[in-house]
């Protein structure tokens, strides 16, 4: 079976997808050139503390080894993954970025820190994965005793386990949303938001680390709070090299950002305050392009927009990129 997350290497987007891109960047009117890359966030472990890099290789499948590993709990031989929905703590499992000599993990509990053998080299049992947020059963391959062990004694629980991404994932209803690929996401490859949008829910909640709670992958500069809910998608190009970040739908958020990222204890949840202003029932009321999403959920809370990746040539996103907006 093809393994998408051993590969690590940016996708060509061959004859038709080069072409695409190359048509917008060509023909179609742009706004927005002030817009600009403020951070790159990778989570190299779904759910668990993220990292904050200058760069990142994108892929078709989103940012090099975001959400490739995946903890899972296995009871009575199903395995169900786990986030910070059901257990908070994920958020202080600190996981180094992964390399060619394989990954470290550190937790504040812990006298030493895990090394997780590099790609290709666990061989272990292939779990079929369910999750609640899943509309399919995804593949993954166990780490080994020694990572269970590490995580059993981290996390206060013996049924845990580690696992790698394996095989292809195509992103949900593409006949709505357009094709596009991930690995351990709850949807889609990417989630993008602004800093203006970050500070917005910040100031109004009155609580921290908003990057952190929020989990974006991109954060992008110089627009207004929430000009990225009338956006279509971003260009970036760098000599032959180009990508096309396809926006088609906004996030509904879950309960996550609740979770203290530095303690993993829920505390204020910050859905609160944005039910007033930022719920697809309030949102029906702006000239979004996305009222049809939100008449059909008018109960989600929306923040951020997520992200399908046409990708063409070798790309290498870094903080300070500049990305054209089409509205």
């Amino acid at each position: 079976m093809a393994d998408a997350a051993s590969k690590w290497r940016p996708a060509v987007a061959l004859g038709a997808g080069a072409v695409v891109i190359a048509a917008w960047l060509k023909s179609r009117r742009r706004s927005g050139s002030g817009i600009r890359i403020s951070e790159l966030r990778v989570h190299p472990i779904k759910s668990c503390r993220g990292l904050s890099v200058v760069r990142a290789v994108l892929m078709d499948a989103g940012l090099a080894h975001d959400r490739e590993y995946a903890i899972i709990k296995v009871t009575d031989g199903k395995a169900v993954a786990l986030t910070q929905r059901e257990m908070p703590a994920l958020a202080t499992i600190v996981p180094d970025m992964p390399t060619d000599d394989g990954m470290l993990i550190r937790h504040a509990g812990m006298h030493s820190p895990l090394h997780v053998s590099p790609a290709g080299q666990s061989h272990g049992k292939v779990h079929n994965i369910s999750y609640h947020e899943w509309w399919d059963v995804v593949q993954g391959e166990d780490q080994g005793e020694e990572a269970a062990r590490w995580l059993a004694e981290a996390l206060d629980d013996r049924e845990v386990r580690l696992v790698r991404f394996v095989g292809e994932r195509p992103t949900p209803e593409p006949e709505t949303f357009g094709e596009g690929r991930t690995l351990f996401s709850d949807g889609f490859s990417m989630l993008l938001v602004s800093e203006a949008s970050l500070a917005d829910v910040g100031a109004r909640s009155g609580l921290s680390n908003m990057s952190e709670r929020m989990r974006p992958n991109i954060v992008v500069t110089g627009c207004d709070a929430f000009e990225e809910d009338s956006w279509s998608s971003l260009i970036w190009q760098r000599d032959s090299a180009s990508a096309r970040l396809l926006l088609p739908k906004p996030c509904a958020r879950c309960c996550i950002p609740r979770v203290e990222p530095r303690t993993g204890v829920p505390g204020p949840d910050p859905l609160r305050v944005m039910k007033a202003y930022r719920s697809g029932r309030e949102l029906l009321k702006t000239t979004s392009p996305h009222k049809a999403h939100y008449e059909m959920n008018k109960g989600e809370i929306f923040f951020g927009q997520n992200v399908n990746a046409v990708v063409s040539g070798q790309v290498v996103l870094c903080v300070g990129d500049a990305l054209h907006v089409e509205k």
